[in-house]
């Protein structure tokens, strides 16, 4: 074999320019993030089912479609997004105006069914998408524009090709019934002619019914035959479509268990199961073999938001799937915050009852319990239990609140916590409440009803002393002595600074007389009435 001036054959230049040509095509489909499973095997990837191809420009009467991975049908709307694998249905009523994503349009008549089954091709111009659908029953008709349509129906595809409009008419499969053996048809001879007269040495034996075998039927051409997926059969049992999840009550690791279970037959069936979350994409993505009819897995879920559960036989064949699935909700809002009895001047009470301490540094702190690795909360205050509209919404860093410092407060405040958490999960507050009262003081002596002789007055003063119980966050008192209970003629109306008054000299009769504390913004009631009677 003849080599050139380098030492190398007419095969070896030919072997290295092979090589050299499959590197470059390698290199294009790695860059080019092209799928060979999917374009060169035919295997099916699960975003595929997520591919937009349209959307539904027109919808009157009753429009349902399922999705690949539902397992139900449900209402769509004017504008709503289309995807690979869609089926869509209209009920008797119904109509429906497809518009795909080059401009063409596909109309549905009522009591319609079609499947989006759009196929990807890979070709040296890129990664194209043929547009079948799958005509299943009804009046369907389209209009192509910059590609063709093929409607694909149970006896022959039909192409419309681009800036042409055709419309098909498809009946619903019938029931097909295993019919009864075909008997055998009888086709009798005909009988010869009359003997002739002269007689001969033998007759002619007589003729006899031959019955001919009747060809075997042909098969239906809507009839095909059984086909091994046909017996797979998948079903999700829980979690449910729509169901909803919330992490426990005072969770301190915010996570949560859910079981996925399922049902498959035949056992031994080869199958895989997916779980996706709305914003972070596929978390678990397992193949498995069915050992048993019913199976389990339990997941841990860290992220609120929507997840979706699919379960997909792995060798049934692409164009007849066998896929389910369900999509439920982790609630993002969980009550994770713990209220702390409110503090008013630095301790608990809820009014200004003496307890032994004659503070008068009023403030009120609401506080609860700190959430590990939450950073900022957020605190809502309004004046009634039913009002929509918060008085005050503070952001703080610290989980307390202080306010109305050196200015008394009574009456009721209601406010609810929340915090945002690192994972997204907003903590909250059950509905909390705060009350103060500014109460009157207690009166002490005289008592209620007391009888006073002037003759039992100190010779030295001549004078009654009168006392009340001390109240905190309190500046003063006011006194008041009238001659009739309503203190509509008051004798004495006094400010004092001390819990006790003295009465010099009264005359005799019948008094009543009451006290009421103060602060610098709030006075109390008055306290109830106390009778006094003085005799000569």
């Amino acid at each position: 074999m003849r080599r050139n001036e380098r030492g190398f054959t007419f095969w070896d230049v030919l072997l290295l320019l092979a090589a050299m040509g499959l590197l470059a095509v390698s290199a294009y489909l790695y860059f080019s993030d092209i799928s060979l499973r999917r374009y060169v095997l035919g295997w099916q990837d699960a975003d595929e089912a997520r591919v937009k191809i349209g959307m539904m420009s027109a919808t009157s009467g009753s429009v349902l479609r399922q999705v690949s991975v539902d397992i139900e049908f449900r209402s769509i709307k004017h504008n709503d997004d289309l995807y690979n694998y869609d089926t869509i249905v209209t009920g008797p009523d119904g109509h429906a105006t497809i518009m795909l994503e080059d401009g063409s349009t596909i109309d549905l008549g009522p009591g319609s069914m079609i499947k989006l089954a759009f196929e990807s091709k890979l070709s040296f111009d890129g990664i194209s998408r043929a547009a079948n659908v799958e005509v299943i029953a009804g009046n369907v008709s389209g209009q192509a524009k910059d590609a063709k349509i093929v409607l694909k129906t149970r006896e022959g595809d039909i192409a419309i090709e681009k800036n042409r409009q055709q419309s098909i008419k498809v009946a619903a499969a019938p029931m097909v019934k295993p019919s009864a053996r075909p008997k055998p048809v009888v086709t009798p001879v005909a009988p010869p002619g009359p003997a002739p007269e002269k007689p001969r040495p033998s007759p002619s034996p007589s003729p006899v019914v031959v019955p001919r075998p009747s060809p075997s039927p042909s098969p239906s051409p809507s009839v095909k035959p059984a086909i091994k997926q046909a017996a797979v059969k998948i079903q999700v049992l829980a979690p449910k479509a729509g169901d909803t999840f919330r992490l426990d009550n005072g969770a301190v690791v915010l996570e949560k268990a859910v079981k996925m279970q399922w049902k498959i037959q035949p056992i031994g069936t080869k199958a895989r199961y997916i779980l996706r979350h709305g914003t972070k994409g596929v978390l678990i993505d397992k193949p498995f073999v069915a050992e048993k009819e019913n199976g389990t897995a339990t997941v841990t879920l860290k992220s609120p938001g929507e997840y979706t559960f699919i379960l997909n036989c792995e060798e049934c064949p692409k164009e007849r799937p066998v896929r389910v699935g369900a999509r439920f909700v982790l609630e993002r809002e969980y009550e994770g915050i713990e209220g702390l009895p409110p503090l008013v001047g630095g301790k608990v009470t809820d009014s200004n009852a003496y307890d032994g301490d004659q503070s008068q540094n009023f403030s009120i702190t609401l506080r609860w319990k700190p959430v590990e690795g939450v950073e900022k909360y957020k605190i809502r205050i309004k004046d009634s239990q039913k009002a929509t509209k918060y008085v005050l919404q503070r952001e703080l860093e610290a989980p307390a609140y202080s306010f109305n410092k050196n200015k008394i407060y009574t009456g009721k405040a209601f406010y609810d916590i929340t915090a945002e958490t690192k994972s997204g999960f907003i903590a909250t507050s059950p509905p909390l409440e705060f009350s103060f009262s500014f109460l009157p003081p207690n009166l002490v002596i005289p008592e209620d009803g007391a009888v006073v002789s002037k003759a039992s007055f100190s010779s030295s003063d001549n004078t009654i002393l009168i006392t009340w119980q001390k109240t905190t966050f309190t500046q003063g008192y006011v006194f008041e002595l009238g001659t009739d209970p309503d203190f509509k003629r008051i004798v004495i109306s006094k400010n004092q600074k001390e819990n006790f008054f003295v009465i010099t000299a009264p005359s005799p009769g019948k008094y009543w007389w009451r006290v009421r504390s103060y602060s610098k913004n709030l006075s109390s009631p008055y306290s109830r009435a106390n009778s006094l009677t003085i005799t000569p």
